[in-house]
């Protein structure tokens, strides 16, 4: 296939209408409107085809990406410094993507099935990420942006024990255990009934 064949054909490639596209201001507008159906079918297939393990991950991940898109994220620390921010589910032991949520701007609303109306931001991404998973014995491992107590009580209730770090000024935490001065190699834990 020559070159300009393959550009031609990758500039009619479409997989929605866009006179079903709403406008850019409108409050419900999908800023992946044109991919949500190739999108969706991956995380839809990744379900269907592959079962994880009992020790589960969720954390973000940076797409190196250089296009101009609105949602370009810049992140220090990251291998990649500017990209297309996700959520990833995946298997601990092999890192197998089980679900995934890309990130479109603060604007953007999620408000996933059986989430309690008081979750934040970052607990509704791991409930709409993990939905899929609840009531099957899993183990969720989360970084400091996700762990808050009213999403492990949340998560323990629907039997999936969950297991992260913690910031020290984050609303809800007793006080003694987070205030701990720790050498290094020590830990301090905490289980909440």
């Amino acid at each position: 296939m020559s070159r300009n064949w393959y550009l031609l054909l990758l500039q009619m490639l479409h997989f929605v209408d866009n006179a079903l596209a709403l406008p850019r201001d409108h409050p419900n507008s999908d800023r992946l409107l044109k991919i949500r159906p190739v999108l969706d079918h991956f995380v839809d297939r990744f379900s269907e085809v592959y079962v994880p393990g009992k020790e589960i991950a969720l954390d973000e991940s940076l797409d190196l990406s250089k296009r101009c898109v609105v949602f370009r994220q810049y992140i220090l620390g990251k291998r990649a410094l500017y990209g297309i921010k996700m959520y990833m589910l995946f298997e601990s032991s092999t890192g197998c993507v089980y679900n995934f949520r890309v990130y479109t701007g603060k604007d953007s609303t999620i408000d996933p099935p059986g989430c309690l109306p008081i979750f934040g931001v970052s607990e509704k991404i791991v409930w709409k990420l993990g939905r899929r998973l609840f009531n099957k014995g899993h183990h969720l491992y989360v970084d400091n942006f996700y762990t808050g107590v009213q999403l492990l009580k949340e998560l323990f209730r629907v039997d999936t024990v969950a297991c992260g770090t913690i910031r020290a000024n984050r609303k809800g935490y007793p006080r003694e255990p987070v205030c701990k001065t720790l050498e290094r190699g020590q830990c301090s834990a905490l289980r909440i009934d």
